[in-house]
């Protein structure tokens, strides 16, 4: 068994921008290999500990903003994370300039889902950063499968994760008191921190 985290992208920054985080945070802060050893601290303590971390899937439209960012500094967060240890980048192609773009990003990040919770050879449990309503049937679904996922968003204040993937979700993870552990592991040693250290 393992876990894998998808982030919806535009989503995701977006609610980063709305809580107060700025784009200089996003850049320089923000790092996913620190969260993943953090979220899986924080899944060995639901009792999860067996599932080893795989990778973090970042899907996004391959043109366009995410969030507010766009033109250069799109291309900029864009390497950044391609740059990242255990983060892959998922850029879904828009054929027309009147694409939904954030639909197509959804049904991507469905697929995704649905393909690692089939995955004959390594079964997985998911860990979704997304606040959006839409993916409420695919938690609903997941669970039908008897595959977990964790939900990740903001708790309280704005905005807030929406009641309905609470609750179709097995485990939800407060977004803001994640971002606040990896800020003091960053400010105290830069790097990721190995299991012992998250636990002190």
């Amino acid at each position: 068994m393992a876990f894998s985290i998808v982030v919806d992208g535009h989503n995701f920054i977006n609610d980063l921008e709305r809580y107060g985080k700025k784009k200089e945070y996003i850049f320089k802060e923000l790092s996913f290999p620190i969260l993943h050893t953090i979220i899986q601290e924080k899944l060995k303590i639901e009792g999860l500990y067996s599932h080893p971390f795989i990778h973090t899937e970042f899907v996004s439209s391959d043109h366009g903003q995410i969030g507010s960012i766009k033109g250069q500094e799109r291309d900029d967060l864009i390497k950044k994370l391609k740059h990242e240890k255990g983060v892959t980048v998922l850029e879904v192609p828009q054929h027309t300039a009147n694409t939904n773009k954030q639909k197509g990003v959804d049904f991507t990040v469905f697929i995704r889902m649905m393909t690692l919770a089939k995955s004959p050879a390594q079964p997985h449990e998911i860990v979704l950063f997304a606040s959006d309503t839409d993916y409420v049937p695919a938690l609903k679904l997941m669970a039908e499968m008897g595959t977990h996922v964790v939900i990740v968003g903001f708790m309280k204040n704005v905005p807030v994760l929406n009641e309905g993937l609470v609750n179709e979700s097995y485990l939800s993870l407060d977004l803001e008191q994640l971002l606040q552990q990896m800020e003091k592991v960053s400010d105290n040693k830069g790097t990721a921190p190995d299991a012992k250290k998250l636990r002190r």
